[in-house]
């Protein structure tokens, strides 16, 4: 089984609720933590001029607001990714249900023709029908193949007349269909892998931005004496990029494309 396809919406709610924490501190508290700074490292004379830390924190809320979006419209970009492997797994299942019942129709009605032994020199496929699509479409090929090359005379049946070209053609048809999806479908799947890795990409580089500028902005504001609003903005330890309440259930919301678009069911009898 293809390991799955997994993301956690949580991961992304957790870093927003974070994100807001920290620049609403910056916005509720940065103009008086950067008078008081500026008040106490003035300019001196023939010296360097004095750092502007309202031009600081503006440029620190600036670098991790951006940070923040490129998550984000990575994230969007995934998630639409997903939803096409979604709907081409529906797809998948629909075709491949609708030709197991047209294939067993087939089977029942030549081997109650024939008899179940002429049967198989009929169609050349003996035993369980399949219902995963690769076993399924495997057995549809070869009966495809014996009716339109048929392998043996065909047995003659009074009062029968069957067109088994024109059953034939049918078989392809379904068979082409279904194939052409799940070639889609395993494509889908391998770009949403690789957009869940630029998610990754896009999470990681976001978490480091934001360890960088929180830690900043709450030693500025532990220097400028504002120690409650610095300790909003501390970093979390358990995971970065979020607060520690954060993680306690984040494993709870993972998406799996497995389960949500469903793996072929094992075979089973006609």
């Amino acid at each position: 089984m293809k390991r799955p396809i997994k993301t956690l919406d949580r991961t992304i709610a957790g870093r927003m609720r974070s994100y807001d924490v920290v620049t609403a501190a910056i916005r509720a508290t940065g103009v008086d933590a950067a008078g008081i700074l500026e008040t106490r490292y003035p300019s001196v004379p023939e010296g360097p001029p004095a750092a502007n830390y309202h031009r600081v924190l503006t440029d620190l809320n600036g670098e991790l607001g951006d940070a923040f979006q490129r998550m984000l419209a990575v994230n969007t970009i995934h998630q639409g990714q997903l939803a096409k492997v979604v709907e081409l797994a529906g797809q998948r299942d629909d075709l491949t249900g609708g030709l197991v019942e047209h294939f067993v129709q087939v089977r029942h009605s030549l081997e109650n023709l024939y008899g179940g032994v002429r049967g198989f020199t009929v169609i050349g496929v003996t035993g369980q029908t399949l219902r995963d699509p690769a076993g399924l479409l495997k057995q549809v090929r070869e009966t495809v193949d014996f009716l339109g090359s048929p392998k043996v005379a065909l047995p003659v049946v009074e009062g029968f007349n069957i067109d088994h070209s024109r059953v034939s053609e049918r078989l392809a048809s379904d068979a082409e269909e279904l194939e052409g999806v799940l070639t889609d479908h395993a494509e889908a799947r391998k770009e949403a892998e690789a957009t869940r890795l630029s998610k990754n990409d896009a999470i990681t580089a976001y978490d480091q931005t934001f360890l960088h500028v929180a830690r900043t902005v709450g030693g500025l504001f532990h220097i400028a004496g504002l120690h409650d609003a610095a300790e909003r903005v501390r970093p979390p330890e358990r995971r970065k990029g979020s607060r520690p309440d954060d993680d306690e259930t984040a494993d709870q919301e993972a998406v799996s494309d497995e389960t949500a678009t469903g793996e072929a069911p094992a075979e089973s009898g006609d």
